[in-house]
């Protein structure tokens, strides 16, 4: 899971079609990626739970958010994906993903990207044209 995050983060679009299961890609995938890459800036990932995956299973889950910038505009991703380990591979196989708008933080409390700064630092500053930025909540 981190691996393909971070696959999403730089950019790295042959990693993300190689560790995608075959049986589950759309036609012409990498399209698909090659705009979502170009567009989101991932900019923190937390884990929330997992099962299974260890290195004598065959398959798992792992749940998590992950935030992320697109146009000017800052939201979360919280998806449970599941995996599935063949010939001694992991492929994703599926995920259960939602986009969440960024919770209501005091200025002074931590911001909720993972960035370690306070929120007033980091993700509630102010558009160019002087209004809140809000978040992508649906796609």
């Amino acid at each position: 899971m981190r691996s393909r995050y971070s696959a999403f983060a730089v950019g790295n679009v042959e990693y993300l079609l190689a560790t995608h299961h075959p049986s589950q890609q759309q036609p012409n995938p990498r399209a698909g990626l090659l705009q979502t890459v170009s567009r989101t800036n991932w900019i923190g990932l937390q884990i929330l739970a997992t099962r299974q995956g260890a290195e004598n299973d065959t398959s798992g889950w792992v749940e998590f958010v992950a935030a992320y910038e697109e146009g000017g505009v800052t939201g979360r991703l919280h998806e449970r994906s599941e995996f599935v380990r063949e010939n001694g591979r992991w492929f994703y196989l599926s995920g259960d993903a939602k986009n969440l708008a960024p919770p209501k933080l005091g200025r002074n409390q931590p911001c909720w990207c993972g960035s370690g700064k306070k929120y007033k630092k980091c993700h509630m500053r102010k558009s160019p044209t002087g209004s809140r930025q809000l978040p992508a909540t649906s796609r």
